[in-house]
């Protein structure tokens, strides 16, 4: 897995303005080949089906959002096909990634659903030798 992000210092205008990050680029590699993600931070968003030429909602509801709590970086999405979250046939994921105090990376996965019992997962990774 790799990390990037990117540091914005000035504003459309190109004038200088406090620096922060805008999103995370993730690279991850897998047995199956490689999957590259990028995601705004602070930014929440979603998707509202539309209906199809029967008049029924086509498809799940989805939102997402990656934002900081503190010092840990918080990813969450969801997908649900009734109302409201929670309901209907849903699930959820929500992915937090902190610093350990010796530099590793702690990055804990949770998920639940409607078809699938609550499942947490924590990987801790180590900073690869430069070179």
């Amino acid at each position: 897995m790799s990390v990037r992000q990117s540091l914005v210092r000035a504003n459309v205008y190109g004038e200088p303005m406090k620096p922060y990050f805008k999103d995370i680029v993730i690279d991850r590699e897998f047995d199956s080949g490689g999957r590259s993600e990028t995601y705004p931070i602070g930014v929440v968003g979603g998707i509202v089906p539309g209906l199809n030429v029967h008049g029924v909602v086509d498809g799940p509801r989805r939102d997402w959002q990656v934002t900081w709590d503190g010092n840990t970086l918080v990813f969450e999405s969801g997908s649900y096909t009734a109302e409201s979250p929670g309901t209907g046939v849903w699930s959820e994921r929500r992915e937090t990634w902190s610093l350990e105090a010796d530099g590793r990376l702690r990055v804990t996965i949770s998920t639940r659903g409607s078809s699938d019992p609550s499942r947490t997962v924590t990987l801790m990774y180590r900073r690869a030798p430069a070179g």
